[in-house]
């Protein structure tokens, strides 16, 4: 019962949050790049930029930045990844969403943003799970949450959720 109360609370908390930052165009935008071919079993090297597009300085934290990570993997005709790691069924694809980073230990790292201005981050994600076990073509975007609000150092801390744009690589069987 209690567990049910707390996911209530939290699906409450998060859709006041979203929908407080809906019909408004956010400030920050979120940029990311990867590689663009791996082999199976490599790590993907990929970089987040949060952008200042706004006329004024806002706050963000550093530390949330890769707050959620979302793959889908392509394969003309095969949709579902199987228990041993296969691929099986027609016409889509398969989804993979990870919990990123959720904040420091320490407590949140802001750093101001002026106008124009931005902060980048890179992180490397190991593809060594079975939703990776078969070359194709894959998509990542991530997303950037910020749910409290404040100031630091007399700025406005930016709070709401924007993604990312999604970028596309391929994975390929290099021992063959």
């Amino acid at each position: 019962m209690i567990k049910i109360a707390i996911g209530v609370l939290i699906a409450l908390t998060l859709l006041t949050n979203l929908s407080a930052t809906q019909g408004r165009v956010s400030p920050v935008k979120l940029k990311l790049t990867t590689t663009q071919t791996l082999c199976l079993g490599d790590s993907i090297k990929a970089q987040a930029e949060v952008i200042n597009e706004g006329a004024e300085n806002v706050v963000i934290d550093k530390s949330t930045i890769w707050h959620q990570i979302s793959f889908t993997l392509f394969r003309k005709g095969e949709s579902r990844v199987n228990a041993n790691g296969t691929i099986s069924g027609r016409n889509s694809g398969a989804s993979k969403i990870m919990v990123g980073d959720s904040g420091s230990a320490h407590g949140a790292e802001f750093v101001v943003l002026r106008p124009g201005k931005s902060y980048r981050v890179s992180k490397t994600i190991k593809l060594d799970d079975r939703f990776f076990a078969s070359s194709g073509g894959y998509e990542l975007e991530i997303s950037y949450g910020q749910f409290s609000g404040g100031s630091f150092e007399g700025v406005k801390i930016w709070k709401g959720t924007i993604k990312s744009n999604t970028t596309k690589f391929q994975i390929k069987n290099c021992r063959k």
